[in-house]
């Protein structure tokens, strides 16, 4: 990999951190919402295997908000590109077509954790949580997260 893969990659990132209150913040805020709607009306009246149902639905929301953050920022990259009319800038230099793909995925994956990492770190003080393989965890996300992108 090159330069190009870097510069890419570099570009997709601050794309979406420029604008964090829309590509970060605004996705944990709905997952917050979803999960204090769902929990509030359905905690007295769902049990899972033993556990509450808010610390059942915390990581589907945390994984909801990575898979579907990592392919909204390979899309609207790519669709926002082709309407400006910048996409040109990005398939005119001599960049290889494994650069092209792997950066724009890479950048996919990062959007995708960082919000799946927000959705966690504000979900901790609704619900007790245990992580029994978290490395699968890992694993699970990062390849959830770069199918998607």
């Amino acid at each position: 990999m090159g330069h190009g893969f870097s510069t890419l990659l570099y570009k997709e990132v601050l794309r979406f951190w420029k604008v964090a209150s829309q590509t970060v913040a605004a996705p944990v805020l709905t997952s917050l919402l979803y999960l204090l709607i769902f929990s509030h009306v359905l905690e007295g009246h769902v049990k899972v295997n033993g556990i509450s149902y808010t610390a059942f639905l915390v990581p589907g929301l945390v994984m909801m908000s990575v898979l579907q953050n990592a392919f909204a920022n390979s899309s609207s990259s790519l669709i926002q590109s082709k309407v400006t009319g910048n996409i040109v800038f990005v398939l005119l230099p001599p960049i290889s077509y494994l650069e092209f793909y792997s950066a724009y995925v890479l950048a996919s994956v990062v959007r995708g954790l960082v919000v799946g990492t927000g959705v966690l770190l504000a979900t901790f003080w609704f619900a007790p949580l245990t992580f029994a393989q978290p490395g699968w965890i890992l694993i699970f996300a990062l390849m959830g997260g770069a199918i998607l992108g």
